[in-house]
């Protein structure tokens, strides 16, 4: 299966790059890096409004006897959860604290070197901001903890949304729609096979909850499949 993603993830690459040496502009690349960046960044609050939605349906259509256990498991998507809103406040919190203690006003050396080191952890927030956004892409906020078919649905979703939202990619109509449809079906034919392995595989369904006797079969996340759906 993992091996089945990377060489879906590739064959998008190579077919974003190949339409974009053939039909698109330098105005293209840069619109195509550009839509990169913002779905990393977009993606983690999808998955926020999108989660709780396909949890809730999850825990509803397991059996009763299974979803205290399940409701149980909600502990692990919102401690990701609260770890990625402290990363986010971070950032803010050393641009305030910054400004009101204002090192540069020291003066001399040791203002200078003040100055740099704030600079520097501000940065450092920065890029661990965005560290925490890929990693809480490609664990869901860790709800395989709640069902193992979590990841994969929520992947399928987040790649239509990706696609609603991004807008058509370069090259002809025909090719543009072919692409933009193209790159999510690909995604769901891959969480359908997921889910059919787990089923096949482990007995675990949509409907009968994880199954007990074997709660590592969940299959990961994708976020890489997600974040390249805009302009593939």
């Amino acid at each position: 299966m993992a091996r089945v993603k990377k060489i879906r993830t590739r064959v998008a690459i190579v077919v974003a790059v190949a339409v974009l040496a053939l039909f698109g502009s330098l105005q293209d690349v840069d619109d195509q890096l550009t839509d990169h960046w913002l779905a990393l960044l977009l993606t983690p609050w999808l998955l926020i409004v999108t989660g709780p939605v396909v949890l809730a349906v999850l825990i509803r259509c397991a059996p009763a006897d299974r979803r205290r256990a399940m409701r149980s498991a909600l502990r692990t998507p919102l401690r990701q959860l609260a770890w990625f809103i402290s990363t986010l406040l971070l950032v803010p919190a050393l641009v305030v604290a910054v400004s009101v203690a204002d090192p540069s006003q020291l003066g001399g050396t040791v203002g200078a070197g003040l100055s740099i080191a704030c600079v520097a952890a501000e940065l450092w927030a920065v890029f661990l901001f965005l560290f925490a956004s890929g990693a809480v892409v490609q664990t869901g906020f860790g709800t395989a903890a709640v069902h193992p078919a979590a990841p994969a649905l929520l992947t399928c979703i987040l790649v239509w949304e990706l696609a609603a939202v991004g807008g058509l990619p370069a090259g002809p109509p025909v090719i543009a729609y072919m692409l933009l449809i193209g790159g999510p079906s690909t995604v769901t034919a891959i969480t359908w096979w997921e889910i059919h392995r787990l089923r096949s595989r482990y007995t675990v369904t949509l409907r009968s909850g994880p199954n007990p006797l074997r709660p590592e079969t969940a299959p990961a996340m994708s976020w890489r499949a997600a974040v390249s759906q805009p302009r593939q």
